[in-house]
């Protein structure tokens, strides 16, 4: 809810707190450039120049996610969604010459 109160108050980067109307311009502002695709999304290189993808989302209590992740290659869209019994259905697309690699935990 704090994400569409920001978008509401017309914000171009987080606030500080849930009470402050205006946001400042602190470096850990850019945190959501890397969390929502490496943790979110959980898009990570697994090779130098992302030759090799691991699509790995940590989604927390979040339901549901959608988004782009640009890289040198090109664009990688992932999206996923969590059903009823909470099992994790992951669907992505990958550009041309990047192969998808995951660890076996």
């Amino acid at each position: 809810e704090i994400w569409r109160q920001m978008v509401e108050n017309h914000l171009t980067t987080c606030v500080e707190n849930d009470t402050d109307t205006s946001s400042d311009c602190h470096a850990w502002g850019a945190l959501l450039c890397y969390e929502l695709p490496a943790v979110i999304l959980g898009v990570r290189p697994a090779a130098p120049g992302f030759q090799k993808v691991r699509i790995e989302p940590q989604v927390g209590t979040l339901r549901e996610a959608s988004g782009d992740v640009i890289t040198p290659r090109g664009l990688i869209h992932v999206e996923w969604k969590r059903d009823e019994e909470n099992a994790l259905h992951l669907h992505y697309t990958l550009p041309d010459g990047v192969a998808y690699e995951n660890e076996e935990v």
